[in-house]
């Protein structure tokens, strides 16, 4: 995810492992490998007690983009959300990933802001 976004994300690491420690079953992680490189990564968090699957965290490197991998991550992602029986899916798009996501069937119902706490 830094590579792709070209930001510091060790946090992401940390944030899953405590996710995976904490309950496995409320979080999926998918990886793409190209040899022993990770190619595109993303992961869905299941929200107890609702019907909302968090798509999040999808990062394809530049040189497998276009191939198809990001698109498979959603359908992956999709598809283990119905099977758990989750009806919804969130996804907080980047301006990058919005155009795929709208070509997969998302629709843009509202914008969030982030900001970060000093």
């Amino acid at each position: 995810m830094a590579e792709v976004f070209g930001v510091d994300c060790s946090w992401v690491a940390t944030d899953l492992s405590a996710r995976v420690s904490a309950d496995p079953g409320q979080i999926t992680i998918l990886v793409a490998a190209a040899g022993e490189r990770l190619a595109c990564a993303a992961f869905a968090v299941y929200e107890p007690g609702t019907d909302f699957v968090a798509l999040l965290g999808g990062a394809t490197l530049p040189e497998w983009r276009g191939r198809g991998l990001y698109r498979a991550m959603i359908a992956a992602r999709a598809r283990e959300a119905v099977a758990r029986g989750f009806g919804l899916l969130h996804v907080d798009a980047s301006p990058a990933s919005a155009p795929i996501q709208r070509r997969c069937g998302f629709h843009e119902i509202t914008t969030s802001t982030h900001y970060q706490w000093a």
